[in-house]
């Protein structure tokens, strides 16, 4: 395996498959022509080998996905709400 094509990079006709497995069912995945073509006027990240094809840094999905207009599913989890200290308090005086 070359350099240019590792684990960490993903080639263009492989970009629809990744896009929806990232993105669930929330949106349709791009077709390959759709992602030729952004990658070929610049609007996504890519990497264009000697040969002549391209290929994208597979940490860089989530930009991309956003960049081509699919909703990408938050990873990051949300932070809990504090209970109010006056609740256990008020429980107290109801019961």
């Amino acid at each position: 395996m070359s350099a240019f094509l590792s684990i960490d990079r993903i080639p263009l006709a492989g970009v629809p498959r990744a896009l929806a497995a990232l993105a669930g069912d929330s949106t349709p995945p791009p077709t390959y022509a759709q992602c030729y073509r952004a990658a070929v006027n610049a609007a996504i990240p890519t990497i264009q080998g000697a040969n002549g094809r391209y290929v994208v840094e597979r940490a860089r999905l989530p930009e991309i996905a956003r960049l081509l207009g699919l909703r990408v599913p938050t990873t990051t989890p949300r932070r809990r709400r504090r209970a109010d200290a006056s609740a256990p308090a008020e429980a107290a005086a109801t019961a």
